[in-house]
Order: structure tokens, then C-alpha cells, then sequence
């Protein structure tokens, strides 16, 4: 009986560690459900939409993948400043190191390259229940290294227009939080202008954790 409590133990003990995905609907399968939008104002502000193609862009690896814009402009009028978030909070039980993966693109109307008022901007980071926060991704539209659009204008199905794009790409990396919520979020802001629109694509969140292994205790 020792022997084989004494073996099971070990066992046990040699299970790999499971790792949890904390947060829920991340391929976009069920829409925004376990999502928050929000925008500055009806009508007004930023939008977000399940798409299953942009024009010529394409998920990579899911059937789907979610834009987060700063709105149409022929909604935005006069208003500037506009942003776009796409939020999902969730739970880290105890402190521990979290596995943060996702696959994003950037798109933009805006003629990039030059850094000026029109600047769009886009961050994608974690903030906790304090409102503190730690980038992930921060970009903008001078900055970074956007391709043209063949032909005409892509528009989304909410009305948003884009003429350049990055490719979509795969984006892995550790952090060590304590015990709390949190929440992901994708943001996209206009520049002082409101006549171009941009966004983030963006498919496959994950949020993984690794739950303890199986143990067995008592007397050998």
C-alpha cells in the first residue's frame, strides 16, 4: 500500500501544470459578448465590429476578427479627438505570471509618415482596477511602417474608410501580476482632424495563466 501511494504521489506530482485562459469569447465566435465599446458620444464616437474580411485583409487563424476604430467621419462631423476602446476585464486569482497573445493590424485613412497635429495614435495595454497601466503596443501613424491599399478605398461595413494598413502580426509576452482585475484593452484615438479614420484588427486574445498541479498528501 505504501509503495503504491508512494508512486501515485509522484504521479500525480509529474502532471504538467493547466494553463487557463481568463478570458471568455477571445476569437470573437459569439460577437462582443464578455466585451465593452465604448466611444465619446452617440453617433460620435468610435465603433467596433466583428468582420470576416476588411477588403483584401483576412484573419489569420480565426474565422473572424474584431475592428476598433475611431468611427467613421461622416458620423464624427466636426468633432475631433475621437476614440475607439475594445475592453474585456478579468480575473488573476493569485500573483502569478500571465501569457498575454493576440494577433493585430493596424488601419488608417490618414497619410502617414508625417508627424504632425493629424497624428492618429493606438494603444493596446492592461490596466488594473486603480487605473494604472502597462503598454503593450503604442503606435501611431507617423511612426510606423503602413502599406498602401491596392486600388480604391476599403470601407468597412459600419462606414469607415482605410487607405493604408499593416500586416497582421502575432504579438506573445509575459507579465507578473498580482492578485486583482484587470482588463485588456485595444484604443484607438484621432488627431486633431475629422476627416480620416483609423482602427486596430485584432483576433485570437488570450489571457493564459497556469493553474497548479494535481497533489496528493497524507501519511506514507
Amino acid at each position: 500500500m505504501r509503495k503504491f501511494t508512494v508512486a501515485l504521489f509522484l504521479l500525480l506530482a509529474a502532471v504538467p501544470t493547466r494553463a487557463e485562459n481568463l478570458l471568455t469569447n477571445g476569437d470573437f465566435a459569439n460577437g462582443f459578448a464578455g466585451w465593452t465599446i465604448k466611444n465619446d458620444g452617440p453617433g460620435l464616437g468610435g465603433q467596433a465590429e466583428v468582420l470576416s474580411a476588411l477588403g483584401n485583409i483576412t484573419p489569420s487563424a480565426s474565422p473572424q476578427f474584431a475592428l476598433v476604430s475611431t468611427g467613421p467621419a461622416a458620423l464624427r462631423g466636426s468633432i475631433t479627438k475621437t476614440i475607439g476602446s475594445l475592453s474585456q476585464p478579468f480575473v488573476v486569482p493569485t500573483d502569478q505570471e500571465v501569457q498575454i497573445t493576440f494577433t493585430y493590424g493596424l488601419v488608417t485613412s490618414l497619410f502617414t509618415g508625417g508627424d504632425n497635429a493629424y497624428v492618429d495614435r493606438f494603444w493596446i495595454r492592461i490596466v488594473d482596477s486603480n487605473q494604472g497601466s502597462q503598454d503593450l503596443i503604442v503606435a501611431r501613424t507617423s511612426a510606423v511602417g503602413f502599406l498602401t491599399v491596392d486600388g480604391s478605398l476599403i470601407t468597412s461595413p459600419a462606414g469607415c474608410n482605410f487607405a493604408e494598413y499593416t500586416p497582421l502580426t502575432p504579438f506573445s509576452t509575459s507579465l507578473t501580476l498580482t492578485a486583482g482585475t484587470y482588463k485588456i484593452e485595444f484604443r484607438a484615438q484621432n488627431g486633431i482632424n475629422s476627416l480620416f479614420d483609423s482602427g486596430i484588427l485584432v483576433e485570437n486574445v488570450q489571457v493564459n495563466t497556469t493553474a497548479p498541479a494535481l497533489s496528493v498528501g497524507g501519511k506514507l
